[in-house]
């Protein structure tokens, strides 16, 4: 194992083209509870932008 090849992926190469590949089930199943985890944090983030902004313009001028 080269330093900094951890496992995680592996590579085939096809010609010039280079094919990478999750190495298990377990990164792949890591991987989509990341995306669903920063999923709700940007949904999260994108509600509360809204509320704002609809504070903001119930709000009365100075």
């Amino acid at each position: 194992m080269e330093p900094g090849d951890e496992g995680i992926v592996t590579a085939t190469r096809e010609g010039a083209t280079v094919v990478y590949v999750l190495s298990s089930g377990d990164v792949a199943e890591l991987m989509r509870s990341a995306r669903r985890i920063l999923t709700d944090v940007i949904a999260g983030q994108g509600k509360l932008l809204a509320e704002l902004r609809d504070a903001e313009t119930r709000r009365p001028p100075p």
